[in-house]
């Protein structure tokens, strides 16, 4: 979070935003710190640490009540807060003490910029612990896709990026505000952005968020180094407009299962936007096609991928898992479906006879056959 008006009141974005940082950030750090070696918690735009009309916790509290519950349980998990502004970091500080949290080995209070301190980051630690990195800017600016590209070459890192999508969105293809640091956000250079910009300003409504959402969703992988990238939609309270998207940048096909699952919990199973039908081109996410559901997307879009080849059912699931709203239980039954009607065949190897599991071998035609009506 950030200061300002930003800080007067814990709307329900923003509780929304906790909750998915709350929930996924327990059994991250229970996996990768079992170990019992120190893991990381970087938040790169930690503020106030509450928020003033119910002095709600803000991220850095969450972090550390999280750390403090998971020591008992010798989960070794160390917090780093950088906060820019000198008059926020001395607040955030000064909050943390009278909480009673134990700076000792705990957690470090940096008056730093993001970009700054991942610049640091990189010429310090060269094998880094496993770490969680929480971007959770006011604006679009602060956070470069250089740094995204940084961290993400650490094994074990994943980023949670809060991409404040409707400040985005009014600015971003302005012919008044061509230099507002949008090559940086993107990791573009100055060509890609004139014709990112140029395709926005044809669009409007849903089809110009979906551009939104997923040339960024491209952007991160492409520029930023993400092998998984995957967003959640946060509207404002129960209106319809959506306030920002979080995404979730993990390597680890694990962690993109456990965030997709609190996603989809969180949300009641829409992710923010599953009212809408999507296509199933380069990505799943591209356009929208009212007269297909995501499960006959997603065959489709399986059947022409892997014609003539044989995958696992875990490589199917590695290698599209992040393209679709649709979740392990989905795939398995789509692909079960399409075996009993003679769409694909299959090859039990993990599971028995009419199960399908990790490592079972799924064969896909040649032709794309016409899907049932």
């Amino acid at each position: 979070m950030s200061v300002g008006t930003h800080f007067n009141k814990y709307e329900f974005q923003t509780r929304l935003k906790h909750k998915i940082l709350r929930e996924y950030l327990v059994p991250w750090a229970t996996i990768l710190g079992r170990n019992g070696q120190p893991i990381w918690y970087i938040d790169g735009f930690a503020g106030e640490g509450t928020y003033s009309d119910e002095e709600m916790a803000g991220s850095p509290i969450i972090a550390l009540s999280i750390a403090r519950e998971l020591r008992e349980k010798g989960i070794d998990l160390r917090c780093v807060f950088l906060e820019e502004k000198p008059k926020t970091a001395k607040k955030l500080e000064e909050r943390l003490e009278s909480l009673g949290f134990d700076k000792t080995n705990v957690y470090g209070v940096f008056c730093a910029s993001f970009d700054s301190a991942v610049r640091r980051i990189r010429k310090q630690a060269k094998n880094p612990p496993a770490t969680f990195v929480f971007v959770d800017p006011c604006g679009w600016t602060g956070y470069s896709m250089r740094s995204i590209k940084a961290l993400m070459k650490y094994p074990k890192c994943e980023v949670l990026i809060n991409f404040m999508y409707d400040q985005l969105n009014r600015f971003v293809s302005s012919e008044k505000h061509k230099d507002f640091g949008w090559c940086e956000l993107l990791g573009c250079d100055l060509d890609e952005l004139e014709k990112f910009q140029a395709e926005l300003r044809c669009l409007s409504g849903k089809p110009r968020e979906e551009k939104i959402r997923n040339s960024y969703t491209a952007f991160l992988k492409e520029n930023g180094g993400v092998k998984y990238a995957f967003p959640l939609a946060a509207k404002y309270g129960n209106k319809e407009r959506t306030y920002f998207y979080l995404f979730h940048c993990t390597g680890s096909f694990l962690g993109l299962k456990i965030m997709k699952d609190i996603m989809w919990k969180a949300t009641e199973g829409t992710y923010g936007y599953i009212d809408q039908e999507l296509t199933g081109e380069d990505q799943l996410l591209l356009s929208m096609d009212g007269q297909m559901t995501y499960k006959e997307n997603l065959e489709r879009f399986l059947l022409a991928k892997y014609a003539l080849k044989t995958a696992t059912f875990q490589q199917i699931l590695e290698e599209n898992y992040d393209l679709t709203p649709l979740r392990e239980t989905d795939f398995r039954k789509l692909l079960q479906a399409a075996r009993k009607e003679g769409r694909v065949s299959v090859k039990a190897v993990s599971s028995v006879k009419h199960g399908l599991k990790e490592d079972d071998e799924v064969t896909f035609p040649l032709l794309l056959p016409d899907l049932p009506n």
